[in-house]
C-alpha cells in the first residue's frame, strides 16, 4: 500500500468514527428530550427528626439491611414497595413507565400506611 492510499485510508477511517459519534450525540440528545414525567407524584412521607432518621438508617445499615426511606428503621423482608422518583417524591404504582432518576423501593410495613393505597405495592405488583 502507498503512503497515499494509507493516508486516504486514515481519513476515511476518521470520517467513519465522527459519523458514529455525531449519531451516538443523536441519540442522546433524542432520549434527553423526550424523558417524560410521572403523573400524580407526591412527597414522600418522613419522620420530622433528622436525628432518629440518621440513627434508624445507622442501625439498618450496620445490618446490612435496606432502610425504609420515610423512617430509616430496616427492613428485613420487604413485602411493601413505591415507585421512588428525585429522591424524595414518589408516584403511583399503576405507572409502570420506566424514568430517569426514579426507582422501586421497598418500603416499612407501618410507613406504607402513610400513603395512598394507589401508590404501594406488593412483591406479586412488581
Amino acid at each position: 500500500m502507498k503512503n497515499n492510499d494509507k493516508m486516504l485510508y486514515v481519513v476515511l477511517l476518521f470520517i467513519l468514527f465522527l459519523q458514529y459519534q455525531i449519531k451516538q450525540q443523536q441519540l442522546k440528545t433524542k432520549n434527553m428530550t423526550t424523558t417524560k414525567t410521572p403523573q400524580g407524584i407526591i412527597e414522600m412521607p418522613r419522620i420530622s427528626n433528622s436525628i432518629i432518621f440518621e440513627r434508624n438508617r445507622e442501625n439498618a445499615d450496620n445490618q446490612n439491611l435496606n432502610h425504609c426511606p420515610c423512617c430509616g428503621k430496616a427492613i428485613t423482608n420487604p413485602k411493601y414497595f413505591i415507585n421512588s422518583i428525585y429522591g424524595g417524591d414518589v408516584y403511583p404504582a399503576a405507572d409502570k413507565n420506566e424514568y430517569d432518576d426514579a426507582w422501586v423501593m421497598g418500603v416499612g410495613s407501618e410507613c406504607r400506611k402513610k400513603f395512598p393505597k394507589d401508590y404501594v405495592m406488593t412483591e406479586s405488583e412488581l
